[in-house]
Order: structure tokens, then sequence, then C-alpha cells
């Protein structure tokens, strides 16, 4: 009798055991795949191929500047090889740096009076407009030097800025095409001196959003986006090298 409640005692444990910490003997495998996904690139690029047409060989300032002149400077954006599609805004900030001899009278004109932007062919000048309003210097950044607003780049050549304005790889589209230097404006304040003219432009990625994302607050324009605008590739940059001497007269 002693021997069976003990062997009936036995079996119990091991029923309890193997309840209790699972199987004992089971055809069991664990196992895992990786997939890699590799991102893509935004790559925009600036140059002005009829603007260094004009430099003499071995300068990098256009010489010569008087009061009148309508200058060809075409800064132009386009696509590096394989980047994804971008939509563009841009700036131009000007600055110019004055003789040592030459002082500036109180009631004489500032840079937004006399430095305008076009997009004719050549010397000839067409005011730039994009939606309706003039791509021109609004905002003083300091004592000889003001900027545009922030534009969108008319892909399209509409003078508008909207979803269509995509740039895509072959495409070259110059923000505008020449710089006019309004003679009855340009003092002598202006002479011997040297403007400097620098595009700045920001770019968003075309495949999820929309025109109006190029001014949502919550985006940050710089190399490597802030943590709320990790979703979505950014680019910023300038193309500082458009400098331009002015002999100014009356």
């Amino acid at each position: 009798m002693k021997r069976k409640t003990v062997l009936a005692t036995s079996v119990a444990a091991i029923a309890a055991v193997t309840l209790l910490g699972g199987t004992l003997a089971w055809f069991t495998q664990e196992g895992e795949k990786t997939n890699f996904l590799a991102t893509d690139q935004l790559n925009v690029q600036l140059k002005e191929p009829n603007y260094e047409d004009t430099l003499e060989e071995g300068k990098d300032t256009f010489e010569g500047v008087t009061p009148g002149d309508v200058v060809v400077k075409d800064p132009t954006f386009y696509l590096a090889e394989n980047s994804i599609n971008a939509r563009v805004q841009y700036r131009v900030v000007v600055s110019f740096k004055p003789n040592d001899g030459n002082t500036f009278e109180e009631g004489e004109n500032t840079l937004d009076k006399i430095v305008k932007f076009g997009n004719g062919e050549g010397e000839n000048f067409d005011e730039l407009k994009v939606d309706g309003k003039s791509v021109a210097l609004k905002n003083k950044l300091g004592d000889d030097k003001y900027a545009t607003d922030w534009t969108g780049l008319d892909v399209n050549n509409n003078r508008t800025f909207d979803d269509g304005d995509i740039l895509t790889e072959g495409k070259e589209v110059p923000a505008f095409s020449n710089v006019k230097f309004e003679g009855a404006a340009m003092t002598n304040y202006y002479q011997q001196g040297k403007f400097t003219i620098t595009v700045e432009y920001r770019a968003i990625q075309a495949e999820h959003t929309h025109a109006v994302d190029m001014d949502d607050e919550n985006l940050v324009y710089e190399k490597e986006p802030a943590p709320d605008a990790t979703n979505v590739d950014t680019q910023t940059g300038t193309d500082a090298d458009a400098t331009g001497a002015a002999d100014g007269q009356n």
C-alpha cells in the first residue's frame, strides 16, 4: 500500500511540473528576418552660366557698374544626379561697401530704391514678379544691407508658385535673369564701392508636400532637420559668389 502511495505521489508531482513549467519534449523553433531600407537624397544645386560668361578671365567680380546699367545675372537651380524632386524657395540679400572716402548723406537713396531684379533676356529688363508681387528688397537687415522676401521658384515660368512648380532632374530654372541699377536713385555715395549679391535658398522634397508647406513654421530648413521635421527632407544653401563693383555717378 505504501509503495502504491509513493508511486501515485510521484506521478502527480511529474504532472504538476509539466503543467507549471511548460513542455518537457516538444519540437520548438525561433528565428528572425532583417530587411534594409536605404534612404534617398535631396540635392539642389545652383549655378550662373550667363553671369559667369560676363566675367573677365581670372576674375570673380563684375567690374564697371554705372547708374542705369542692367547686368546679366542668372542664379539657376537644378538637381544633382539621383536627387529626389524638390520645391525651392529663395531670397536675395544685397549689401554695399562704400569707398572709404564716401559718406552717406541724409535723404540719399538706400539699396531698396536702387537694386531691382528682372526676368528679361540679356539686358532687356522686365521686373520680376511672382504671385503678383515684385521680388524686391523690402527687408532692411542693417546699414547698406537689404533682403527680399522668401519667394517660391517659378519652375513653370507663369509668374506663380503653386503645387505644379516642382524642380525635377534635367530642368534648369533661373530665379531671375538680370539686375538693374536705377540710374536716378544711384548717387555719388555709390562711386567706387562694391555690391555683394547673395542668393540664399531652401528646398523641400516634392513628394508628400505642397507648395504651402514651404511656409510651414514647424519645418526647420537646416542640413539636419529638427526632431519635428525628421520625416521631411530639407536643404539650405547660398550662392555668395555674385558680386559687382560699382562706379557710380549722378
